[in-house]
């Protein structure tokens, strides 16, 4: 990821347990190096670094944080020094 492009890569990587119903948006936190993944009222992320190659993620890997929020979030955005804002 550089300033002006963002580089993708597939990975081999299949996650099996996803926090909602469906992924809405994912995210990426430059200065934590996690991307995060979100749906409805939930919040999963991990390192993107475990993604490297074939990907070796497990359930150790994501923190989830569960919210019971009055709408469902849209996305994650970063600002200054990656303070996120939902969206």
């Amino acid at each position: 990821m550089a300033k002006k492009h963002v580089t993708f890569r597939l990975t081999r990587q299949i996650l099996k347990h996803i926090p909602g119903t469906r992924i809405q948006s994912m995210g990426y936190n430059p200065v934590r190096k996690r991307l995060y993944l979100i749906s409805d009222g939930s919040i999963a992320s991990f390192s993107s670094a475990k993604l490297k190659g074939r990907g070796h993620l497990t359930n150790r890997s994501f923190d989830y944080s569960a919210f019971t929020p009055k709408r469902e979030f849209e996305g994650l955005a970063m600002i200054k020094k990656a303070m996120p804002i939902c969206l």
